[in-house]
């Protein structure tokens, strides 16, 4: 047992080092390319400069999340800086943020996986592992100085910490998460809920069963606790002891981001006219497309195809019902926002100009992948219980549905979350997914580099990424 433990730290290290190698190696072709900010650089890199002399109150309006990456950029770098006599916070040392979140990312990756996944052969962890740790919408932004890499990075220690048992330090790194991006609340909600938190002490104190299908479970659960307050009264007073203890962190964070949206009178900090919550259930399509590609070695092969086309036949009034909603809501209820038109720096331009947003024939033309997608991803997930997979489909409407602009990287914790909670079958399957992400990642990153261009009247090279 000894020596199996000493194989899997040589394996780890081994794995970690030709990681931090290969992506300490890109950061440098990346900064001796663009050495000075890019796109929303511009705002972030000042505004955390501000912060390296001292200056707290200054604030620039267009920055629409909180201070999280900036705070957490100066108290590791200005005591660095003391230390070594350096200047550290130029645009160097700022981007080199993400690299020490993105090393972070991997080994909580790691720990998540054999928690989950406690069967799991070591080789086939470490590769889930490195895939993970090279998805490419947060790895591209491992090089650039963007909240992505870093909000991951919490949210992972928020449910590295949940799994373990540890609620209060879990709620407390979910705080921190909410300093990167304000939509990590929504994920903090489904930690509290969805893992021997406040759904499972009330299922255990009413013993309500969870072997139901999940629509059936959900009308049980909302009765049981309707009937608690009524009929039940020091059930209930027990069942709300029980979750203060268990949940009382993560219940203080919601207090205190309710608070934040009173007084901040809305959900971005600034520019709040271009980030105007809505009602865009064509996201959920987007992302149900987005995980197919991303995730096509797990979801697609010709015996599930096979099964979907049985399923359809055999439920073909509900393969209609689904079917016409996703035609009335990509025909009548997309939202287009100014930036996916306007903006030829973001590959969601190119997506939206050339397939979804090209005319409405083709845009219901994706319908039945749509479909396929979200039935498989459910198939997939069916070794879950029904709370995990109700609160999963919450929480992912919640986090996309509200969002105008077409982003990607919106779907960043949704799919790093579902991806961990997959059941590996075959190293085929991982060696698949490597292939996929190296792929994107070249592409993105070459495109980057070495397609820059001009914008009519203005001097600034500019590069298209995510």
């Amino acid at each position: 047992m000894m020596w199996r433990e000493k194989e899997q730290v040589l394996m780890f290290t081994f794995t970690f080092v030709i990681y931090a190698v290969c992506t300490i190696i890109l950061f440098n072709i990346m900064y001796r390319t663009q050495p000075t900010p890019y796109m929303d650089e511009i705002f972030h890199i000042p505004q955390t400069q501000s912060y390296c002399k001292g200056n707290f109150t200054k604030w620039d309006p267009k920055i629409t999340t909180p201070p999280g990456l900036y705070l957490s950029t100066v108290g590791v770098l200005v005591p660095l800086a003391q230390w070594l006599g350096w200047e550290v916070c130029e645009v160097y040392f700022l981007r080199l943020t993400n690299v020490f979140f993105v090393f972070g990312n991997f080994y909580l990756l790691y720990c998540l996986l054999l928690n989950l996944h406690p069967q799991i052969s070591e080789s086939k962890l470490l590769l889930s592992c490195l895939n993970l740790s090279i998805f490419p919408l947060t790895y591209f932004f491992v090089f650039l100085y963007y909240t992505d890499v870093g909000n991951l990075f919490f949210f992972l220690l928020m449910y590295t910490f949940h799994l373990q048992g540890q609620d209060l330090v879990a709620a407390l790194f979910g705080v921190m998460a909410v300093f990167f991006r304000q939509t990590s609340i929504i994920w903090v909600f489904f930690v509290s809920m969805a893992a021997e938190s406040s759904v499972y002490i009330t299922m255990k104190r009413t013993k309500l069963e969870k072997k139901s299908s999940s629509l059936q479970f959900l009308k049980k659960f909302i009765s049981t606790t309707a009937a608690l307050p009524v009929h039940h009264k020091k059930q209930f007073v027990n069942v709300l002891i029980d979750i203060l203890d268990t949940c009382g962190g993560y219940l203080l964070t919601a207090v205190g981001f309710i608070v934040f949206l009173y007084r901040n009178k809305g959900f971005a900090l600034g520019d709040k006219d271009a980030h105007v919550l809505c009602f865009n259930v064509s996201q959920v399509c987007y992302f149900l497309g987005f995980v197919l590609v991303f995730c096509s070695p797990f979801l697609l092969s010709p015996g599930k195809v096979k099964k979907f086309i049985s399923f359809c036949i055999k439920e073909w009034v509900l393969t209609a019902a689904v079917t016409a909603v996703m035609i009335l809501v990509l025909e009548y209820l997309v939202q287009i926002h100014p930036y996916l038109l306007a903006d030829n720096r973001h590959l969601t331009f190119y997506v939206w100009q050339r397939f979804l947003g090209r005319n409405s024939l083709l845009s219901c033309a994706f319908i039945p992948v749509y479909i396929f997608s979200g039935w498989t991803v459910l198939q997939t997930l069916q070794h879950k219980d029904s709370v995990w997979q109700l609160l999963y489909i919450l929480c992912l409407v919640l986090s996309v549905v509200p969002q105008k602009l077409l982003e990607f990287r919106y779907f960043i914790i949704p799919y790093v979350l579902f991806r961990l909670n997959i059941q590996v079958n075959s190293y085929i399957q991982l060696f698949l997914e490597f292939s996929i992400y190296v792929f994107v990642n070249a592409f993105t990153l070459v495109l980057f580099l070495n397609k820059p261009f001009y914008w009519e009247g203005q001097s600034e090279i500019q590069r298209i990424m995510w």
